[in-house]
């Protein structure tokens, strides 16, 4: 069921748009119910995108863990489906940079727009995870 579709199976709701909710719900009871109901539609949107993280990851890592060239690494197929789980997925990603050696920098680069391991530093891993755990670190 969607979020949408939860939302909006309240009697007093129906047949209104998502963005009408608030605005028709009145009462305190409504609104805690909505706010409860987005909150744990939040949860479990987190949860089943930290599961298909683990899932993609997994794989990622199994089907490459004996290649050596980056561009066959970073052009496999689940981890381009990360990158297109978008920005949501960047806490899982720097959660799993801290303790992998997953090369995350390239998906982490196309997520954010940033860049902010200086030249002196590029093919340095440890300097590279450090770099980013600090711009991370920066900008939550």
């Amino acid at each position: 069921m969607s979020a949408t579709a939860f939302l909006l199976e309240e009697p007093e709701t129906q047949s209104l748009g998502l963005d009408s909710i608030c605005v028709a719900d009145r009462s305190r009871t409504s609104r805690t119910k909505f706010y409860h109901q987005s909150v744990f539609l939040e949860r479990e949107w987190l949860k089943a995108l930290a599961i298909r993280f683990e899932v993609l990851k997994n794989r990622w890592v199994d089907d490459t863990k004996y290649l050596s060239n980056m561009t066959d690494i970073l052009s496999h197929s689940d981890y381009k489906k990360i990158i297109r789980l978008g920005p949501s997925v960047l806490p899982l990603i720097l959660e799993d940079l801290k303790d992998n050696d997953n090369f995350w920098f390239p998906a982490l680069q196309e997520l954010t727009g940033s860049n902010p391991v200086p030249e002196g530093n590029e093919g340095d891993m440890e300097a590279m995870r450090a770099d980013w755990l600090n711009w991370a670190a920066l900008n939550q």
